[in-house]
């Protein structure tokens, strides 16, 4: 008798599943790369069963596959910064950040949540400086103010948002605005800087208008 030999992999386990939402769940807690979903007694014009597979992967084993390409290639480590910073805007980063543990990511992560949670605070003390202005005078003149005195037609578009939910524009100002190409520093660089000039927006509001 023939036996398999031990190569210290786990073996391989079956579950079975009603829908694509247990399939994901077990995908996870199982663990490894993933799980095979196969489709029994489903054929197609003559073609067998194995042509109805699906492959749910672990979302671990994606990002440490992520992070082994990042370590080597330069164009997907540029690439992962990024997508941690869209994290960080989509407030998913605290999610991740236990997966960047012992990775080159990890300080760059905590660093930029730090800083996007300071940029939160800065457009809630905007929102507020704006909220106060155009009950004295109108949203239209603190608009105007924005886009011809203090050249942010960003802000004097988006003036509505940051009114009503201060947190979801300083998102979208990260996603649309600061992600351009480039290393962590230039990254942080970029959100440092536009978090200052934000917080003199809110500055001058409150004492100008």
């Amino acid at each position: 008798m023939l036996h398999a030999p031990d190569t210290g992999f786990p073996r391989p386990r079956r579950v079975e599943a009603e829908t694509i939402q247990e399939l994901v769940r077990a995908a996870e807690e199982l663990g490894g790369e993933g799980i095979v979903v196969l489709f029994p007694g489903e054929t197609y014009l003559g073609f067998p069963w194995w042509n109805y597979m699906l492959k749910i992967k672990n979302r671990r084993y994606v990002l440490q596959s992520l992070l082994g390409a990042a370590e080597v290639d330069e164009a997907t480590r540029r690439s992962m910064y990024r997508r941690i910073a869209r994290l960080a805007a989509a407030g998913r980063i605290d999610d991740l950040l236990p997966l960047l543990e012992g990775t080159p990511f990890a300080s760059f992560a905590s660093r930029y949540r730090e800083e996007y949670r300071k940029l939160v605070k800065a457009y809630t003390r905007l929102s507020e400086a704006l909220r106060a202005a155009a009950a004295r005078h109108g949203e239209e003149k603190v608009r105007n103010y924005l886009r011809w005195n203090l050249a942010m037609a960003s802000l004097a578009d988006s003036l509505e948002q940051i009114l009503e939910n201060p947190e979801a524009a300083a998102s979208h100002a990260v996603r649309e605005k600061l992600l351009a190409k480039g290393g962590p520093e230039a990254l942080l660089n970029a959100l440092q800087r536009y978090r200052r000039r934000i917080e003199a927006v809110a500055r001058e509001i409150a004492e100008k208008l």
